[in-house]
């Protein structure tokens, strides 16, 4: 019985080849990952699972909504005030809530930066690693894999041209 050939019968091959890429230092230790100049359907469902019950978005637009309405401007001028690039005399009598607002956000961004170095370590690396594991990561290294993933998300292939380009170099000068 002649063995399936694995893969997919792609008539046009991808262009550019994953590589194998070190993140980490001497200090936070260094992992080899494999950068694909892009996220998998399984990787962006493991964020998007475990990212499904955050209300902090919900929670500054909800008091967008409100100091526009109290202060007669536009959800966009009270969300750019929250933020701090816009007026803030239109967050007097919100104070409060906008400091829980913005608190709950930078707790919703370290939690995106564990959940990204989670999905990488589990999917591209090891789906033995634990959340425990991903917890006790040296600082840098999970802002490398957070990093990683951002540009993964933006289908940056960058690096990928960069090593591709060197390969091939590498080949014409070897002949």
């Amino acid at each position: 019985m002649a063995s399936k050939k694995k893969g997919l019968p792609f008539v046009v091959q991808p262009r550019l080849k994953s590589i194998i890429e070190e993140l980490g230092s001497e200090e936070s230790g260094i992992i080899k990952i494999e950068r694909k100049g892009y996220l998998t359907v399984a990787e962006k469902q493991f964020v998007q699972n475990a990212s499904e019950d955050d209300t902090s978005l919900a929670q500054i637009h909800l008091l967008s909504a409100k100091v526009a309405k109290a202060k007669g401007c536009t959800v966009a001028e009270a969300l750019s005030s929250i933020g701090g690039a816009g007026d803030s005399s239109l967050l007097e009598g919100f104070e409060a809530e906008a400091t829980s607002a913005l608190a709950a956000m930078m707790v919703h961004q370290e939690r995106q930066h564990l959940i990204h170095a989670a999905c990488l370590l589990m999917l591209r690396l090891d789906v033995e690693v634990s959340m425990d594991d991903v917890l006790e990561l040296h600082p840098d290294l999970l802002v490398a894999l957070a990093i990683l993933y951002r540009e993964e998300e933006a289908k940056s292939i960058e690096a990928l041209e960069e090593a591709h380009s060197a390969e091939a170099k590498e080949q014409s000068e070897g002949k």
